[in-house]
This record gives C-alpha cells, structure tokens and sequence, in this order.
C-alpha cells in the first residue's frame, strides 16, 4: 500500500500493571472498573493507560466485540475529558465505521452510547476552530468542489471580493507508479485538486492563484479525490484554511482502504502549512 498521510496516536501504557496476554471479558471488565474509578478522581492519565493497556492485550483478537467496542468507549471518554480531542474522535470513527466490527455486532445500545462520544469530541474539536466559516463565495467558480468566502482582511490587495475554493489542478503531475503488491487500479487517473485564492478586482477582473500543498493530503493520490468542503479564518492571528470531504471516501485508486477527510493548514503568501491532519483511516 503507497504512503498515506494521517494522523496517528500512540499512547503508551507504562507502570500499568496487566496479565500478560489476558483478554476476555472479565479482564476488561475489570479495566473499565479501574479506569473508571480513576476518571471520576480525574486521573486521565492513569484512566487511559488502563483502558490501552486492557485494549492491547487483546491485538485485535478480543473473544468478545461489544465488550472490547465498551471498553474502547471509555477509552475515548477518558480522551476527551484530558482534552485530547483528535484521540477520542479517531477512535470513535473507527468504531462507528459501518464495517466495523461494533457496527456490525448490531447492538443498537452500545451504538448509541459510541455515536454519542463521536458527536460530543467532534463538538468539542470544531469549536477550536470556530473562526474557521464556511460562508458562501460571492464569485462564480464553475469548477470549483468548493469554495468559500475569504474575510475582507485577507483580500488579495485591490480585489473587492475573495475565496479559496477547491480546482482542479491545471497541470497535473503523474500519479505515483504502483509498486509491487499494492492494491490498486492499474488503470486509475487520479488527479489531486489545489487550493486557490480566486479574486474579483474593483474593474471586474477574475483572478486566480494556486496555493502550494508540500506533502499534505492535498496531495495524497489515495484519497485527494475525495476532497470536498472547506473553510477559512483567522485564529490567534493565523489565517487557516480547513478542508475535508462530507462523508468516507473509498481510496481513489481503487484500493480497499477508506478515510474521513480532514486537515487544517496555515496559509503563509502562497505556502500551507498542515496544523493537524485529524483524518481517520480504516481497512
């Protein structure tokens, strides 16, 4: 599988003590126990390396998957409540995939109790980024994905109306040959959009100037084809430009791979910077 670029998390369960290779439903029953008593004395840290450790214990061969999906829950909550909103987000993206095996053990309680975790760290995420609008573009940009308006103070100078929108890229560069073994369409076209600043001048021209991607998702041939809602602000005194796509999107290549869309770049002259890459990605 070619290179893909998403934000992975790594939490390290050190001094916590577990059985070596223990996993069934009454040892994770007994870490939720523990990680329980540790959250409500608002020990996150100890929570989460009880819940990770109880999860690693399992590798991915947990004898029961509603009770891993509940353990895995409380991972998330104890995430969200030490404020490391990306974690608990990709995890319940994960688990509330459609194929996941959460989704698929069809218990609609346990369902409920996931989305609900999702929707809060999604809640708590965005509302970092509030400055970040997706107001409509005043322009007509009839190859735009998306596009929306910039704020007055990151005009381009002389221009009385402004977006960053999502084009095709007008000269493309080949897709990356396949190496051996990997799971794509040989006979896959991808072409990844860019980023520009379409602008309108006080004598009604149009311009348009792409903005540079470096190695972020914009330019990732497993996914970029996907992209497909953005938004702009200034925060803290950075202009930042978030895009994504509105719903999982299949890599475009036609591997088996899929990905949420998301990231969020600083916008320096005609250089983005990627600030946090917050896509998911499940097999």
């Amino acid at each position: 599988m070619r290179k893909i670029a998403v934000a992975w998390v790594l939490i390290v369960g050190a001094g916590v003590a577990h059985a070596k290779n223990e996993c069934s439903k009454a040892s994770m029953r007994k870490a939720r126990a523990a990680a329980d008593k540790s959250a409500r004395a608002k020990d996150y840290a100890k929570a989460i390396a009880t819940l990770e450790a109880a999860r690693k214990a399992c590798d991915g061969a947990s004898p029961d998957a509603v009770e891993e999906a509940w353990l895995v829950g409380d991972l998330a909550v104890a995430y969200w409540k030490s404020g490391n909103l990306l974690a608990c987000r990709q995890l319940m993206e994960e688990e509330t995939f459609p194929k996941s095996d959460a989704s698929r053990a069809g218990n609609d309680k346990l369902m409920g109790a996931l989305e609900y975790n999702l929707e809060q760290c999604e809640k708590a995420f965005d509302a970092q980024y509030a400055a970040l609008k997706s107001d409509a573009c005043p322009l007509t940009i009839d190859d735009a994905a998306a596009a929306a308006a910039l704020p007055a103070s990151l005009f381009p100078k002389g221009a009385t109306a402004a977006c960053v929108a999502i084009v095709p890229d007008p000269t493309p560069p080949a897709a990356p040959a396949a190496a051996a073994g990997d799971d794509v369409d040989a006979d896959s076209d991808v072409s990844c959009p860019r980023l520009a600043v379409v602008s309108k001048g006080k004598g009604g021209k149009i311009d348009r100037k792409l903005l540079g991607a470096g190695d972020s998702n914009l330019v990732d041939f497993n996914f970029c084809c996907g992209l497909n809602t953005i938004a702009v602000g200034i925060q803290n005194g950075k202009a930042l430009i978030r895009v994504g796509a509105d719903t999982w999107v299949r890599e475009c290549h036609g591997g088996t791979a899929t990905t949420s869309l998301d990231a969020i770049f600083e916008w320096k002259g005609n250089a983005l910077t990627t600030v946090v890459d917050a896509s998911t990605i499940v097999w």
